[in-house]
This record gives structure tokens, C-alpha cells and sequence, in this order.
């Protein structure tokens, strides 16, 4: 987290992802437990994916002979993918949670920071989009990170075809798509606390 906030630091064009990557660099400890849980997902969700769409594939190569065998085991693949999905889903609701929460409770630590550069002309909008970046550009590290980690684990153990396989694809980027989307989301929920804590110290 410190050496992506120095990068940023030196790539940023703009004002807001200047001190987003200042906030990181402050706290990297504090910003990695807030991205930890998406990154384990999306490591799950691509090995997971692969391993599901491996037993899948071994599933339709089946006889109805070998299928009969089998009885209710041959719906094994089919009840990893459901809990798959359903451990996904259950996790995206905790973590849209926990970031939310974090970063209520980051905003009432930095008061004296908002008063301050309210005071000093910034907008209420500007300073919601820095508490925005700081959490969005670590996400967006350690699921790239997570996603070529977790892709490497799974080319050991499945093929290209497996992993080339539509059901893979679509879990991984359900899992991309909908995990930032739904933190996203939950971010936009603390604007209301910025506006409410740059009034009332305003007015003080």
C-alpha cells in the first residue's frame, strides 16, 4: 500500500488523487484490511471458477451408465458452483459493510482535517472524492493483483480450455465487475456525513 501511494503520488494529475494517495500513505495498514477481503475474493472466485468448470467438463464427458453409478454424487459441481456464488455473495455484503463503516468512521477521525480544508475553499464534493480514491485505487491494485495470482494457481490445476470456459469467465468478472461496483456504492453512503461534518464545524 505504501509503494502504490508513492506511485500515485507521482502519476496523479489531479488534486483529489494527490491527497487520496497522502491519506494511503498515512495509513497503509488501515487501507489494506479495508481491500483485504475483496482481494481474497477475487483469489476464491478465479480458482474456484476453474475448479468448477473442471468438474463440470468431466461431468458431461459422463455415460448415463457411469451417471446412474454415480447417483446424486454427479451433481457434486453443480452444488460447489451454487456455494461458490452464495459464499460470494454473502462475502460482497460484508465487505460493502465494512468499508462503508471504516470509512464513516475515518471521516469523524479527520474533522479537524475537513474543517480545515473547507475552510480553506475546498468543496464539499472534492473532499468526497478524495475519501472516494482512497479506498477505490487500492481496490483496484489488489484485484489486479488477486486476479493474476489467483489465474496462476489455477493454470497448474485446469486447462486452457477450463479456464477459457464461459462459466469461468463469468464468475470472474461477476466477481470484478459487481465486488468495486458494490463498494463503490457503498461509499456514496459517507457523502452525507462529509457534508454534515464540514456545516457544523463551519459553524462553530
Amino acid at each position: 500500500m505504501r509503494i502504490h501511494a508513492w506511485i500515485s503520488s507521482r502519476i496523479a494529475r489531479r488534486p483529489t488523487s494527490v491527497m487520496a494517495a497522502g491519506m494511503i500513505a498515512d495509513a497503509p495498514a488501515q487501507y489494506w484490511r479495508r481491500v483485504a477481503g475483496l482481494a481474497m475474493i477475487t483469489f476464491i472466485a478465479v480458482v474456484g471458477g476453474a475448479g468448477t468448470a473442471m468438474m463440470q467438463g468431466d461431468q458431461g464427458e459422463m455415460s448415463a451408465e457411469e451417471k446412474a453409478v454415480m447417483g446424486p454424487f454427479q451433481y457434486t459441481a453443480d452444488d460447489i458452483f451454487t456455494g461458490l456464488i452464495l459464499t460470494l455473495a454473502i462475502a460482497f455484503v460484508f465487505i460493502i459493510i465494512s468499508a462503508t463503516i471504516n470509512q464513516a468512521a475515518d471521516i469523524l477521525d479527520r474533522t479537524s482535517t475537513y474543517r480545515e480544508l473547507h475552510s480553506a475553499g475546498m468543496t464539499q464534493s472534492m473532499m468526497h472524492r478524495v475519501t472516494v480514491n482512497a479506498v477505490m485505487s487500492p481496490i483496484i491494485l489488489v484485484t489486479l493483483v488477486s486476479l493474476v495470482l489467483g489465474g496462476m494457481l489455477a493454470a497448474l490445476m485446469a486447462s486452457a480450455g477450463d479456464l477459457g470456459d464461459p462459466m469461468t469467465i463469468a464468475v470472474v468478472a461477476s466477481v470484478l465487475v459487481g465486488g468495486i461496483a458494490m463498494v463503490w456504492v457503498g461509499l456514496q453512503f459517507t457523502r452525507p456525513l462529509v457534508r454534515r461534518v464540514t456545516v457544523v464545524t463551519a459553524s462553530v
